[in-house]
């Protein structure tokens, strides 16, 4: 993903990896992965079956257990969601999005306590990014900036978000963006409306 945008931003924070360690995976679990990626939206039930079996054949395959999450959020299934996400940290822990998907279930969920604790990680791995030479750049940012927002840091998260979106008109995810904070009708754009959008894809 890059798997929320997480989500989609959700096929963001899910699919997506910016290990510069090139991790390798079984190759026909990767190939089933991409299969279930191009069902998932019509046949879910599928999609799952599908990366049960990839998982299977890798269980170290991090982006499957991702994946399933994103399947299970579309089903509004949050709590089988956080089980498969939390696997995915077991076998990488480095991955911001994932903490960042976790903070915002763990908020729909009513468990704010949880929740900070996600976006304090995320934070902390997306700082570390920065401080590096990350892959995906425009999206890091984009991500730690909402990051910003659902840490109660509103004004500066959106300021961020605003800078991003004029200085990146031709990434998808900045597009993305922008199309769903002006699609709206005066839309307040904090912890709710990121969590409406990113995370339910509403």
């Amino acid at each position: 993903m890059r798997i929320l945008w997480i989500l989609s931003l959700a096929a963001l924070i899910a699919c997506g990896s910016n290990d510069t360690n090139e991790k390798r995976f079984h190759p026909d679990a990767e190939a089933l992965q991409i299969e279930a990626l191009k069902v998932y939206h019509r046949k879910p039930d599928s999609a799952l079956a599908v990366l049960d079996k990839a998982i299977q054949m890798d269980p170290s395959f991090y982006l499957a257990y991702n994946t399933k999450a994103t399947v299970l959020i579309t089903e509004g299934k949050y709590q089988r969601a956080v089980a498969e996400l939390m696997k995915s940290l077991h076998w990488e822990t480095d991955q911001p999005e994932v903490h960042l998907q976790l903070g915002m279930i763990q908020t729909k969920l009513s468990l704010p306590e949880r929740a900070e604790e996600h976006f304090i990680s995320a934070q902390a791995l997306f700082d570390n990014r920065m401080a590096e030479d990350s892959r995906f750049r425009v999206q890091d940012e984009i991500n730690r900036a909402i990051t910003l927002v659902m840490l109660g840091k509103t004004n500066e998260g959106n300021r961020l978000l605003d800078s991003l979106i004029s200085a990146h008109p031709g990434n998808k995810l900045a597009a993305d963006l922008h199309i769903r904070r002006t699609g709206k009708s005066s839309p307040e754009l904090d912890k709710g409306f990121y969590i409406s959008e990113l995370l339910e894809n509403k």
